[in-house]
């Protein structure tokens, strides 16, 4: 475990993460959507769960 020195800093750290995650499935030709970012603070410790749909239907 290491000290947070920046919460904002590793907060963009792990949606940029996401995005490229989204961006790569894209490029799979899969129809991605994200239902929801949920951001959760506990203390001085930050956790972060994407959640999303893989829509494997054609639109």
């Amino acid at each position: 475990m290491f000290p947070i020195v920046n919460i904002k800093k590793l907060q963009h750290a792990y949606i940029n993460i996401f995005l490229i995650k989204i961006k790569k499935e894209k490029e799979r030709k899969l129809n991605t959507s994200i239902k929801f970012i949920q951001i959760n603070f506990y203390g001085s410790k930050t956790f972060v769960t994407f959640k999303w749909f893989n829509n494997y239907f054609k639109t």
